[in-house]
């Protein structure tokens, strides 16, 4: 669901590198966050979404 917006903003192979995901829901809010291997440079995204209306509360690219 949130992967177009992310694939529009930062480009569909870096979010693609950024696999597998980690997503988590904490206090009504879904956190998710891309990974990167070990010996791999650079940053990843992480993205905050009001659970209830879906409404992106944060998002950030490190790195």
């Amino acid at each position: 669901m949130m992967e177009p917006l992310l694939f529009s903003i930062y480009g569909k192979e870096n979010i693609i590198r950024q696999r597998p995901y980690e997503v988590y829901l904490i206090n009504g809010f879904w956190y998710l966050a891309g990974t990167l291997p070990d010996d791999m440079l650079g940053g990843t995204f992480e993205l905050i979404v009001e659970a209830q209306n879906g409404r992106v509360v944060e998002l950030t690219h490190g790195k």
